[in-house]
């Protein structure tokens, strides 16, 4: 079994692996921004996190405002800290650190030489105490002020041995100096107090060990913890990237075990803080607390607090001492050893994720991101992968919290956010090229149908000439048996042609239903959409009531659901639709939803502008530029400034006028009557229509490079007749509205006119309707509408059958004029498809042909032998002018051969009648116009 990944998978495979690349070039060019915002989002978890666990095996002393109240401020008298520290020793303290630095000689008037001898007397009774080393970073360890020679005589005792690979990746440090002569030696260990902040001020990690000229120093906090497990120096091994170990520790119980802390590649140990300083998460005494109970021989209350502690002297609240945590801004630096401390005993040191980790997390959401973006609707992913993040924050939460591992925060996200902005812009292309394709390949259908339709009118019409010509050949055949013979060979030689021509036209037929059935396959494919759940559709129908729209309809809720992403758009809406079912509304609110809504909303109809008034209406005109021109005009593009511009009934604007649109929707500038210099206009482009563009675009009454610029978005709006869940609704609507203009009280529908309703055809759509239930309103008599009411006349059109519809028959009926409407309508409805009319009349097709060519000569007599208008007068259609005028140039031609063949112009009227004798009487006197007039033409 194999597994292959699909056309979506390989690329956000690749957008993924494009995130990562992109963002590690962001690394190795700005690693110190990124670096600042980790550290804020690892800030950020320190408070969400709360306090970490607390030992209870340390006290902290501090040197406070209140003591030095007490004792003064400066240097104290050392035999104070001498005085404690023996009092420490009695109360069974198990470790203390002074973290004091008893660098020079005390003063005379502050004890002397007696007081520093007894301090060394008192550390080195106690056994137990942990004295510091200030270290300074960023100097060279061989510039450094040297390490004294006891001090190194010393470091076998006191500092752990350590490799050469692990002393060079440790920080570098200069030692400063130690303590004075005698002290060093004295005290159970040293340990450095030079912990460094972040680049943003953050005390976050400590070095666990400086290396001093060669010599690993441990931090004063793990010396500390060092001291309180009775860890000896050659017990410590540390592992960079890894961990530190404290092997055989003794805790208070008596039990020994190894103590591991996780360090980083550079043997710093991320603080796992116990809180905040303000909330004293280690129990607190003042130095003069502490020497009050010394002087009043305390010393139960001291073995109380004391006995079998780790005890840290600090200062407390001088103002050069305080530091920054990840929780607040202000406390002592005591603080921060008391939770290196901490964090040694309960092992609570934060673990860093490794950099191949990082990378892996950085991939691995590019890559789900761009994934599920790729996989299903935009909303949706943008959903998902918001999802996707909140996990993934969670997660990390999650680990910091409960496993104390700190993941990376900063590039994951900026990774997802960049793969998903990837993804949409993929998906934007993606979706333009396939409308593009669709577009493209729908138009070469369009044309290559207008095309095979030509070519089967010629065919039919060759069909038509055929068979007068063998009508014709029939007739000569009787009257003359002398040519019997010649006119048999011709009539065989006219039917071969005849079924050769037929043969042509039925492929001819094949071709363009072959060609109709794939522009539907592709228009299907062009508007497929998803199906709307009842929460999407409740939610849509709220949005159209509040937009004066009463429907339920899924197709006009897609359309509106499309509206409502486009409108913030500026690309141009193309609103689709029968007259009636609503553009202009859906125009309207396309204008509201926008951010155009407090500028104006001119609508124009098109259809209705007069041509030689165009460019005056539309783009304006100078005062004097032509007659009647009293003063400067702004047309509709200046009028919908900043706003939005409703082009209705588009598709009725004729080519001239066409072209002087272009240049304003290309560049946004508009040239008025009369003046030299264009204006520049911002406008939101809405147009409307009720005619195939498309299909204009390939019959040529419509201009290509018009349409792909009114054509962005397009909705389709269904007819009322497909709209059958909204009647009710809608019908109620115009009853109430109506009756309260009337004065009218309520009016209801009764089921009978609500019947009547839905079976009516409603070829006016909604505008038809509401014309019907204000009608209806009115000449109701009591508070119900019934049936009679709606005046509702005549019987509702069926589908098409066999029969004669009414006021249609072969021979033209009593009513010739009603009768050619009906035929001409049917014609329409089957686009001129002779054979398709005649299949629906049940008539023969030399019927349906011969009424058409009545209707032609008729046409052309009265448009005086304009040969387009004539047509366009029959088709009713732009689309369908075409097809007709190839229809009448093909019976002129035909006439006009007829007409040469005879030597005179009594003689063509003569023969011409009998030529076309199956012509309805009504056509002849326009067949007796057209032939006077070739006639005089020759």
């Amino acid at each position: 079994m194999t597994f292959k990944l699909s056309n979506s998978s390989g690329v956000a495979l690749g957008i993924g692996v494009a995130v990562s690349v992109f963002l590690a070039i962001l690394v190795t060019l700005a690693p110190s921004l990124l670096a600042d915002w980790e550290l804020s989002t690892y800030d950020l978890r320190m408070r969400w996190r709360g306090t970490a666990p607390v030992t209870d095996t340390l006290v902290i002393i501090g040197r406070d405002k209140e003591s030095e109240a007490l004792f003064g401020t400066g240097i104290w008298d050392r035999a104070k800290f001498a005085k404690v520290t023996r009092a420490l020793h009695r109360a069974g303290a198990t470790a203390v650190a002074l973290d004091f630095h008893f660098e020079m000689e005390s003063p005379p008037e502050r004890g002397g030489a007696a007081s520093d001898h007894d301090l060394i007397e008192a550390v080195k009774s106690a056994g137990n105490v942990v004295l510091p080393l200030p270290v300074s970073f960023g100097e060279d360890s061989e510039a450094a002020t040297p390490v004294s020679l006891l001090l190194k005589n010393s470091m076998a005792r006191v500092f752990p041995t350590f490799s050469l690979p692990v002393l060079h990746s440790l920080s570098h440090a200069g030692h400063l100096a130690g303590p004075i002569a005698g002290l060093q030696e004295a005290a159970w260990g040293l340990g450095h107090i030079g912990a460094s902040s972040d680049s943003d001020g953050v005390y976050r990690r400590v070095p666990a060990f400086v290396n001093v000229s060669g010599i690993a120093i441990p931090s004063l906090g793990l010396a500390l913890a060092a001291d309180y497990f009775k860890v000896k120096p050659d017990a410590m091994e540390l592992t960079l990237g890894h961990a530190l170990r404290l092997r055989d520790a003794t805790f208070p119980d008596g039990t020994q075990r190894t103590l591991a802390i996780p360090v980083d590649s550079q043997g710093n140990v991320l603080i796992g803080y116990a809180g905040t300083w303000e909330d004293f998460p280690f129990p607190y005494y003042s130095f003069a607390d502490v020497d009050d109970a010394i002087e009043d021989n305390r010393e139960e209350e001291l073995r109380k607090h004391f006995a079998g502690k780790a005890v840290l002297i600090v200062q407390v609240g001088l103002g050069s001492d305080m530091r920054r945590t990840p929780l607040e801004l202000h406390v002592p630096g005591g603080f921060i050893l008391a939770n290196i401390f901490n964090t040694v005993a309960k092992e609570s040191a934060l673990r860093l994720f490794p950099a191949w980790g990082n990378w892996v997390c950085v991939m691995a959401l590019g890559i789900a991101a761009v994934w599920v973006m790729l996989c299903g609707e935009v909303w949706g992913g943008l959903a998902r992968v918001a999802g996707l993040g909140g996990i993934y924050i969670v997660v990390a939460y999650a680990g910091f919290v409960w496993v104390g591992v700190v993941l990376p925060m900063v590039l994951p996200i900026a990774g997802l956010v960049l793969a998903t902005g990837g993804a949409l812009v993929w998906t934007h292309r993606l979706s333009a090229g396939r409308i593009h394709e669709l577009e493209s390949s729908g138009l070469a259908l369009y044309r290559e149908l207008a095309d095979r339709q030509q070519r089967l009118v010629q065919h039919e019409t060759r069909v038509e000439q055929l068979e007068d010509d063998l009508e014709s050949a029939r007739t000569e055949a009787t009257e003359g048996q002398a040519q019997t013979a010649q006119l048999r060979d011709m009539m065989d030689s006219l039917q071969r042609n005849l079924r050769q021509t037929q043969e042509e036209a039925a492929e001819a037929r094949q071709a363009v239903t072959g060609l109709q059935a794939r522009l539907a396959e592709a228009r299907a494919a062009d508007v497929q959409h998803e199906k709307l759940t009842s929460l999407d559709e409740r939610e849509l129908q709220t949005e159209c009531v509040r937009q004066g729209i009463l429907t339920r309809d899924p197709g006009v809720l897609r359309c509106w659901k499309d509206l409502r992403k486009a409108a913030h758009s500026t690309i141009p809406i193309l609103i689709l639709g029968e007259p009636g079912t609503g553009k202009e509304l859906f125009a309207q609110a396309a204008h509201r939803l926008s951010d155009r809504a407090a500028g104006p909303f001119v609508p124009v109809n098109m259809a209705a502008v007069p041509s030689d008034l165009f460019e005056s209406q539309l783009f304006g005109h100078k005062r004097g530029s032509f007659t009647g021109s009293v003063s400067d005009h702004d047309g509709y593009f200046l009028q919908a400034n900043k706003g939005t511009i409703f082009l209705d009934e588009i598709g009725d604007l004729p080519l001239d006028q066409q072209a002087k649109l272009l240049r304003v929707l290309q560049e946004g500038v508009v040239t008025r009557v009369g003046d030299r210099n264009s204006m520049k206009v911002d406008v939101r482009i809405v147009s409307a229509t009720n005619k195939n563009l498309l299909q204009g675009v390939a019959e040529g009454w419509f201009r290509e490079d018009l349409y792909y610029r009114l054509h962005g978005i397009e909705l389709q709006l269904p007819p009322l007749r497909d709209r059958q869940a909204d009647l009710p609704e809608l019908a109620k609507s115009f009853i109430d509205r109506t009756a309260v203009q009337e004065g009218r009280g309520k009016i209801v529908l009764s089921q009978g006119a609500l019947d009547r309703l839905k079976v009516w055809p409603w070829k006016g759509n909604v505008r038809e309707l509401k014309r019907c239930m204000e009608n209806a309103v009115i000449l109701a008599d009591g508070t119900t509408i019934m049936e009679q009411d709606l005046r509702l006349r005549g019987t509702v059109p069926a589908a098409p059958s066999s029969a004669i519809p009414v006021g249609v028959s072969s021979e033209g009926g009593d009513d010739p004029k009603k009768s050619d409407q009906v035929f001409l309508q049917l014609l329409r409805e089957h686009s001129f498809d002779l054979q398709a009319t005649a299949a629906t009349l049940g008539w023969d097709r030399s019927t349906v042909m011969q009424r058409l060519k009545g209707m032609c000569f008729q046409a052309l007599v009265q448009h005086k032998g304009d040969e387009r208008a004539a047509a366009f007068s029959l088709a009713g259609d732009p689309g369908l002018t075409r097809l007709v005028e190839v229809k009448l140039k093909e019976y002129v031609e035909h006439l006009s051969k007829v007409v040469a063949t005879f030597p005179s112009q009594d003689a063509a009227l003569a023969g011409c009648r009998k030529r076309f004798k199956n012509l309805p009487e009504r056509y002849h006197d326009a067949l007796a116009e057209l032939v006077r007039g070739h006639r005089g033409n020759a």
